[in-house]
């Protein structure tokens, strides 16, 4: 089995990268949310905030009414976005099915880390169709997130888009990582 030249450059520059911010230990502040439903007829955020829980955490919660169920297929991109005047392109910029991600999660090591993180305070820990809300509740982003990840401190976003094949909803999340 033979692999491209540019899978081999893009395992590289992970490597690089990693091999820099290896002795990086960051501490996670969750600043701003920002949720949007593009297509008002199938979706709808009753809930989309950020709650202080204790002193330096802050937990996130979503809730998305849908209204068109049962959702038999679901897109999600996850982009990372660092800030740099403004907020740039980072390092991920990843599309994946998700139901297919249920059948074959090692396909997907960084979207299967991520999932890893947020099943346990969410709803979408089963394959499709969903025939329900989804709701996000009480994730609070901690340093143990980095051990798998390790990112340089400053500001960052994570970039959900949804939707199947017409994105139909964003949501965004701030995040500052400070050295401890």
């Amino acid at each position: 089995m033979s692999t491209s030249p540019k899978v081999l450059a893009r395992v590289g520059i992970v490597l690089v990268i990693i091999l820099f911010v290896q002795s990086t230990h960051g501490l996670f502040k969750a600043t701003n949310i920002k949720c949007k439903c593009y297509d008002k007829a199938f979706c709808d955020f009753t809930q989309c905030e950020l709650k202080v829980v204790g002193r330096g955490l802050v937990a996130i919660n979503i809730y998305v009414k849908i209204h068109q169920l049962p959702v038999k297929k679901v897109l999600v991109n996850a982009s990372l976005y660092r800030r740099f005047n403004g907020y740039r392109p980072f390092l991920y910029n990843i599309t994946v099915d998700f139901c297919e991600f249920f059948r074959h999660s090692k396909r997907y090591p960084w979207f299967d880390i991520a999932y890893k993180q947020i099943s346990s305070y969410s709803n979408l820990n089963h394959s499709c169709p969903y025939n329900h809300d989804v709701i996000v509740s009480n994730f609070v982003l901690n340093d143990a997130m980095l051990e798998k990840t390790p990112f340089p401190t400053g500001s960052y976003m994570l970039q959900l888009t949804v939707g199947s094949p017409v994105w139909r909803g964003i949501t965004q999340v701030m995040v500052d990582i400070v050295e401890v």
